[in-house]
């Protein structure tokens, strides 16, 4: 939710920070375009991160919410044009952490049978996100300015941050994937006891696929091999299509609302 207020909040601010700021056509795009660029150098970071032994899954969300929730508050008192699209694109560095790693974790905390069902319920919240902050745009925009905005946007990210802090835990399939196996014990028996359960009985053991790397995790040029480029090259054009109709719709809705208007 907090990832679809940062979002979101683009295709409100964009006209309005150029009118104030007196900014070009090109620089306006650019605070759009650096929040993606973020996003693809955030996506490389965040996905070594979370594989990396000392760092893992928990840490790496608290790192990308602290980096998302202090670009963003730090985005409402930007003095200039050019401050404003380093913060967003700092942001971006942040969404990418905040979209895919507790995704991560929450899939290898489900049992496979329902991985399918809940990642599609767990990804509601966008969609939610995405409404309030069009309702908070239609109350605050004509009475406070975008700044004003920008900073409501960014409490869902505070409350994201503290709740990752004091709340989440790590994944045990992370602690077996390093060979942590007395702390994927721990895990396992404290996920039992907060469902009403037990585990099964047996000893846990960890051992490595035949592809995985010295730090027991897999290399990232398994997706290039025989075996899964057909499957990478796919799903690269299938996430590349869908992100491009989606965002480009909901980036343009306003800027044709702005020219019928006649201008800012």
């Amino acid at each position: 939710m907090a990832d679809a207020f940062e979002m979101i909040l683009l295709s409100f601010i964009g006209p309005m920070v150029r009118c104030e700021m007196q900014c070009t056509a090109i620089e306006e795009a650019l605070l759009t375009t650096f929040v993606f660029v973020g996003m693809i150098f955030g996506g490389f970071l965040w996905g070594y991160l979370c594989d990396h032994p000392s760092v893992g899954r928990r840490i790496s969300i608290i790192w990308a919410n602290t980096v998302t929730f202090g670009a963003g508050f730090a985005s409402a008192f930007a003095p200039d044009i050019w401050s404003l699209i380093i913060l967003r694109g700092i942001l971006g560095i942040g969404i990418a952490g905040n979209t895919l790693v507790p995704i991560t974790l929450f899939m290898e905390s489900l049992p496979e049978s329902g991985r399918g069902f809940w990642s599609t319920i767990c990804l509601w919240s966008w969609s939610a996100g995405a409404v309030l902050l069009v309702l908070l745009a239609w109350l605050i925009l004509p009475i406070a300015g975008w700044r004003y905005l920008v900073l409501a946007a960014a409490i869902p990210g505070i409350l994201t941050l503290g709740v990752s802090m004091f709340l989440l835990e790590e994944s045990p399939f992370f602690y077996a994937m390093h060979h942590k196996r007395e702390m994927a014990q721990t895990r396992l028996e404290s996920m039992a006891l907060e469902n009403g359960a037990t585990l099964p009985p047996g000893e846990l053991t960890t051992h490595s696929g035949k592809k995985g790397s010295k730090k027991g995790g897999a290399q990232w040029t398994s997706i290039f091999n025989s075996e899964m480029l057909s499957t990478t090259l796919r799903l690269w054009f299938v996430w590349f299509a869908t992100s491009l109709c989606y965002y480009a719709t909901i980036l343009v809705t306003t800027m044709l609302a702005k020219g019928r208007r006649g201008g800012a």
